[in-house]
Formats: structure tokens, sequence, C-alpha cells
């Protein structure tokens, strides 16, 4: 997505198709909410790219997000744009190929203290 106008406008879309075609709950679309929120204010107007994912990546976990919570934002992200792409909305998924290792509940930094 090219800038956070883009951006808010495929959340909104989203989030309309959760509460009316999947019947979300509010809980979620809440929790979904808060995650594009918080993304969309780290990005500011930056087009999305893996390395400004990367980036937010790494911002939450300099910051001690608890690793739920970001596999859960990294998880909503990717929803958002798996949608986006369906709907001809997005051109290319920036979480595509951004990794996540699970073991005993702990992610592993990458080599760079970057979490993918």
């Amino acid at each position: 997505m090219r800038d956070s106008t883009e951006f808010a406008k495929v959340v909104d879309f989203f989030i309309n198709h959760l509460r009316v075609a999947a019947l979300a709950s509010e809980h979620t679309l809440r929790a979904y909410s808060i995650d594009f929120a918080a993304f969309s204010a780290f990005a500011g107007d930056e087009p999305v790219t893996k390395r400004l994912v990367r980036r937010y990546l790494s911002h939450l976990h300099e910051n001690k997000a608890a690793i739920k919570t970001i596999l859960r934002r990294l998880s909503s992200l990717r929803s958002l744009y798996k949608f986006a792409i369906g709907e001809k909305l997005g051109r290319a998924n920036s979480f595509e190929e951004t990794r996540h290792d699970r073991l005993s509940g702990i992610s592993r930094p990458s080599h760079h203290g970057v979490i993918l």
C-alpha cells in the first residue's frame, strides 16, 4: 500500500468485511483495529515494504512488547494483506516472507537483532 490514506481505506473495507461477511465478534474487530492503528501510527505516510515491516517488528521487540502481542499484530497484518490481495486492493504482500519462529512461546531474533 502506498500511503496512510490507502492503508486506512483498506482497513475500513476489511473491518466491514469481517463485521458483515465473516460475522466477527466485537472483541475480534476491536483487536484488529488496535493492531492496525498501532502499525499505522508507526508507519506514518511511509509505503508498506518488507523493510518497514521488519523495522516495525524490531520496534515492538525493542519496546518490550510481549511475544504474543508481536505475533498477533503480525498475524493481523498478514490477514489484512491477504484480504487486500484477494480483493485486488493491494499489489504485494509485504508480510508474506516475514517469518517468526516459536520455541516454547519465544521468538528467536535474527543475527541482526530483528525478530523475523
